[in-house]
């Protein structure tokens, strides 16, 4: 190489991008990776939980409740059986 910054894309150094994306080992060296985010005002988050005999209860509250947000909320609900 001859220590140069380069943007490699599919259509910019597309050869280099093949290369990174596995087509050839230990091509280049990705030490940046630019990602655009979207912009969001507030992000609130954290954990609930309830013991696994209740799973059925809670699994039907969160589906009543979810069903009511605006589109603009984002909520998950996991399941884990976690050690004793």
């Amino acid at each position: 190489g001859e220590g140069k910054l380069l943007r490699a894309t599919p259509d910019e150094n597309a050869d280099l991008f093949w290369g990174l994306r596995g087509g050839k080992a230990t091509l280049g060296m990705v030490t940046a990776v630019e990602i655009e985010l979207l912009p969001i005002p507030e992000v609130y988050g954290g954990a609930v939980y309830f013991d696994g005999d209740d799973a059925a209860a809670v699994l039907h509250a969160w589906q009543s409740w979810s069903a009511g947000l605006p589109e603009t909320v984002n909520t998950s609900i996991a399941i884990q059986q976690l050690p004793p």
